[in-house]
């Protein structure tokens, strides 16, 4: 299950991006290769949506620039997206 209560789909183990997700995802990697800070900034705080869709996109947009989170809240965040309960109790130690 992610975070949200919803369950998530696998196929093969590994779970199932949905064409929002990747719609979403697309949309924040060009948001990322911009390179301003802003647009970076941008991203991060789509971490904290409110829409499940909308914090994973940011996760794998975020990966797959190479970013790493520079704050514990950053790193919470993001450890909520990815569905990462053990990053989540460490963002909190």
């Amino acid at each position: 299950m992610s975070y949200s209560g919803q369950e998530a789909k696998f196929i093969g183990g590994v779970q199932e991006i949905t064409p929002e997700e990747l719609e979403k995802e697309a949309e924040m990697l060009t948001l990322l290769e911009s390179g301003s800070a802003r647009s970076r900034d941008s991203v991060i705080r789509m971490l904290r949506s409110k829409d499940e869709a909308t914090k994973i996109a940011a996760a794998e947009a975020l990966d797959q620039v190479g970013w790493q989170p520079s704050t514990a809240t950053e790193y919470a965040a993001y450890a909520m997206a990815r569905g990462d309960l053990d990053g989540l109790v460490d963002a909190g130690e």
